[in-house]
């Protein structure tokens, strides 16, 4: 059975394209002869990938194919909590800051906590040894989330480092 998934072409080399996956948030080269072109009603819907960004994850502590892990890990198929707490411009692009979250035996864990636990990543602000400053909040890079609503639910669907995850918008708590 063939699948289609929803692309944007980035670049086209010869007979191959670069392409994102507009709903899960990866890129891939794929064969110009395999792309078809959607209806305008699928075109016209919004992607589902959000692309984000964890806020408050230490640049000093190198990210690698274990952290994605981790971060894989720690949402594998569960919904996870996004709560928005502010935001701030970033390039000309407005980045939403959010406590993530899920909840495991009746207690809600971070992912940043998850991380840093586990030695994949360390806060911002908190020097090898350990002491750091208070706990600082993750944050998505442009979600269209709608500010009265305490928690919206989140599922991560594509990670590559703290500056290349993508989640989908699932609902609202």
């Amino acid at each position: 059975a063939t699948e289609y998934h929803r692309v944007k072409v980035i670049t086209i080399e010869s007979d191959l394209a670069w392409v994102t996956y507009i709903d899960h948030g990866n890129n891939s080269q794929v064969p110009l002869t395999s792309l078809v072109c959607m209806s305008e009603k699928l075109s016209s819907l919004p992607p589902m990938a959000y692309h984000c960004t964890l806020a408050g994850v230490s640049s000093e502590h190198e990210w690698n194919e274990e952290a994605a892990r981790g971060v894989r890990l720690f949402s594998g198929k569960d919904v996870c909590k996004a709560t928005v707490v502010g935001s701030r411009d970033c390039m000309g692009k407005n980045i939403m800051i959010v406590m993530f979250s899920k909840e495991e035996d009746q207690t809600d864990i971070s992912l940043l906590d998850f991380l840093v636990f586990r030695a994949l990543a360390s806060r911002e602000g908190q020097d090898l040894e350990g002491s750091s400053l208070p706990i600082s909040f993750r944050s998505f890079l442009y979600l269209p989330l709608d500010r009265t609503v305490q928690e919206h639910l989140v599922k991560v669907v594509h990670v590559d480092t703290p500056d290349q995850m993508y989640i989908n918008l699932v609902g609202e708590n």
